[in-house]
């Protein structure tokens, strides 16, 4: 809008100077009335993107009636008007015979005021340089709306994509937490399990009047429930519809070995450090960091081929932390993965109240740090 308003204003000024101050060639009998013919042809051009058609009705009919006076009072500011409006019209109008009806009548006009010309005959160069421009007015309009529409379809399409593919994450996202949920309920039922087993202990302890010993099975009685409710506080925040599954199939870090010996087995060099006592890390932690340096060997082995990995587990001042890294690949690297991995893990340290920090290494392999809280607060 403001810049249509500048091109009226600017048409007008042009337009008023060629009235008032014509060529020695040029004749405006009646200036006044050309004028005002002038002032409502240029207005047109503010409105011309709103209104069209009614533009360029308007300033087709004034840049005809502003010629009707003598042969050649036209001016250059109408014909600058005429290709302006021209060029609108096609370039919003779909149809191809509206452009086609368009262009005709634009030419017609142009051709009328020629046709009265006395001077045409002496200037058919620059009355055929008119013509051109005037033509060429449409062809680009044209062009430059397919261009438009060939844009506004891939940002459509790419629109779609990145729809589709954050319907992907949030569904990689929803499943991993029904997964971490299903654990959840497990370990839930292993901690009620040791409480129930415990304070029954305890009993026989008070009875027999083993005191220390009930004291020591109060205490783990405690320490069970505490990690039993702050499991119970995450598990809230997740909507997992699936059954659960057995304890028995919930690995450990204490079993971390295993998985080591079977990638070894298979021919992936794998290296673990293991450090800390690992006597008090609540169950669901133990879980988690387990899943979490799994699935960063997985995405090792999947897009560094051949590369070395290193696996170090610290237990620590109130921390549990592990670190995978891994070398280049030795062998071609199958592509980009889905990310779902990094979901899983981000979703489960941010459950923990924990830190995952991933990344390239300056020699060429990745790492994976994330470190969980073994306290029993859950944010």
């Amino acid at each position: 809008m403001p810049f249509d308003v500048l091109l009226a204003v600017l048409l007008l000024g042009v337009g008023q100077w060629q009235i008032h101050s014509p060529d020695s060639h040029r004749v405006i009998p009646h200036p006044g009335l050309s004028a005002v013919i002038w002032v409502v042809t240029a207005s047109a051009l503010v409105w011309r993107r709103r209104f069209r058609w009614q533009a360029f009705t308007i300033v087709v009919v004034g840049v005809t009636v502003e010629a009707l006076p003598a042969p050649d009072s036209g001016t250059l500011a109408g014909f600058v008007a005429l290709c302006v409006v021209l060029y609108t019209v096609v370039r919003a109008e779909s149809r191809i015979e509206k452009t086609v009806v368009a262009t005709a009548i634009a030419v017609l006009a142009l051709l009328f005021h020629y046709a009265r010309d006395p001077q045409a005959s002496n200037a058919v160069e620059s009355i055929q340089a008119t013509y051109v421009v005037l033509l060429a007015c449409p062809v680009v309009a044209r062009l430059i709306a397919g261009r438009a529409a060939r844009t506004e379809l891939l940002e459509s399409e790419l629109a779609i994509q990145h729809e589709r593919q954050a319907e992907a994450a949030q569904a990689a996202v929803t499943a991993e937490r029904a997964r971490i949920a299903r654990e959840l309920h497990d370990v839930i039922a292993h901690s009620v399990s040791v409480t129930i087993v415990q304070s029954m202990a305890a009993q026989t302890a008070i009875i027999d009047g083993h005191l220390a010993d009930a004291r020591r099975r109060l205490g783990s009685i405690e320490e069970a429930a505490r990690n039993a409710l702050a499991d119970m506080r995450r598990l809230v925040t997740i909507d997992d519809t699936d059954p659960p599954t057995t304890l028995e199939a919930q690995p450990r870090m204490a079993t971390l070995h295993q998985l080591v010996q079977r990638l070894t087995d298979s021919g992936t060099e794998v290296h673990l450090d293991q450090q800390g006592p690992w006597t008090d890390v609540p169950l669901g932690t133990d879980l988690a960091l387990f899943r979490i340096t799994q699935e960063a060997v997985t995405n090792a082995i999947n897009h560094a081929p051949g590369a070395a990995i290193h696996i170090r587990v610290v237990d620590r001042d109130g921390f549990v932390a592990t670190d995978i890294t891994n070398g280049t690949a030795t062998r071609p690297d199958p592509g980009p993965g889905s990310g779902r991995g990094l979901l899983g893990m981000r979703e489960r340290v941010q459950l923990y109240g924990g830190t995952l920090q991933t990344g390239p290494r300056p020699d060429g392999g990745y790492q994976v740090h994330a470190a969980l809280p073994t306290t029993a607060a859950t944010r």
